[in-house]
């Protein structure tokens, strides 16, 4: 039987983080529905390295991880004027010339607020 030999491909090495930026200083502001006596943390991965950050607490973390933090978004569909038009309308439903014609369009919100970001 034969076997086919195939080299692999050299592993190469990702920076460390916290070699390769400066150091953020920033306060990860607690979200709507956290319990005030518990204490949450969010952990972030770049180039396959583990960082973590407390809510509602002073963190210091590489600058490149705390851009992960802030370009973290959730997409949303907010209804443009619907309760507006409801109203005008009676509270009935569309006409039908608009039956298919979509009333929504995506938001981007961030997940994370970090507020008080200082380059060390």
């Amino acid at each position: 039987m034969a076997v086919a030999t195939k080299e692999r491909p050299v592993r190469t090495e990702h920076p460390n983080p916290e070699h390769d930026s400066p150091m953020v200083e920033f306060y990860l502001e607690r979200q709507q529905f956290m319990d005030p006596l518990k204490e949450y943390s969010i952990s972030a991965n770049v180039n396959g390295y583990s960082f973590s950050a407390t809510f509602g607490k002073t963190n210091r973390l590489p600058k490149n991880v705390v851009a992960v933090l802030k370009n973290s978004k959730s997409a949303i569909h907010p209804m443009k004027n619907s309760s507006k038009v409801e109203m005008a309308r009676g509270g009935e439903g569309r006409e039908q010339s608009e039956f298919m014609q979509s009333q929504s369009e995506v938001k981007y919100v961030n997940d994370y607020n970090i507020v008080n970001e200082k380059e060390l």
